[in-house]
């Protein structure tokens, strides 16, 4: 009768912790979301007033052996993906687009190879579900090999913290991993807002070992990524 009691009691206070723990987090992620969502705004517009720039200096120039009267005025701005970053900032100004919009056009990037714009666009939707499915689509170890912004690393982070953990859990660790890995400690926007967004998913990790029965492998992951944080919390602070 007492060991039932005192296991009663300790899952009482691990579901304390839990509560405890996912309030501290919604609270963090509010404010969070405001900061990342601000910096990927001013990222996407900055880029975009970059091809713009590009763009009216091309379209002053003619085309050696071809007809430029073609092209010149006609006020279009390219559509092709590569040259054309509208897709984000479109979706950033206005996050009433539709979540297939956004993920047709992020699936056209992947279809180009151009990772790193595909997942700028899929995190500028407020629905968690269109990440997720175009992670599905994208390869690991390709995505983070372009260099991908320190604002949009914290945002990817930041996204797959929230919500359930444990769901996507397989697909999620590896990205999670990755992003850890890529922050330079060094980065004014790193170390403003690092801090608050890799405590907040080592909190997280935390709850799910001792809530959850993971696979070994998934355990090992879980293990080895809060290592990572650690090192990474620690960098920050010195």
């Amino acid at each position: 009768m007492r060991i039932e009691s005192g296991v009663q009691s300790n899952c009482n206070k691990l579901d304390s912790s839990a509560k405890k723990f996912d309030d501290q987090i919604k609270n963090l992620s509010k404010d969070i979301s405001a900061k990342v969502a601000g910096r990927v705004g001013e990222v996407l517009n900055k880029a975009l007033q970059q091809q713009q720039a590009k763009s009216q200096q091309s379209q002053s120039e003619p085309f050696f052996g071809g007809n430029s009267s073609s092209t010149a005025g006609s006020g279009r701005p390219s559509t092709i993906p590569p040259l054309n970053p509208s897709p984000q900032q479109q979706q950033f100004k206005n996050p009433n687009i539709g979540s297939n919009d956004t993920f047709t056009k992020a699936l056209t990037f992947i279809q180009s190879g151009q990772y790193s714009q595909a997942l700028e666009t899929a995190l500028t939707s407020p629905n968690q579900t269109v990440l997720l499915q175009v992670l599905q689509r994208i390869p690991v170890v390709p995505l983070f090999d372009q260099n991908i912004r320190q604002e949009m690393l914290l945002s990817l982070i930041h996204q797959l913290s929230c919500g359930d953990l444990q769901e996507q859990l397989e697909m999620k660790l590896p990205f999670l991993q990755e992003a850890v890995n890529h922050l330079r400690v060094n980065d004014s926007t790193v170390r403003e807002m690092g801090s608050g967004i890799l405590n907040a998913l080592f909190n997280k990790l935390s709850m799910l070992r001792l809530k959850t029965k993971l696979n070994t492998a998934q355990e090992n992951r879980a293990m080895t990524l809060q290592r990572s944080l650690s090192e990474k919390g620690m960098a920050l602070m010195s």
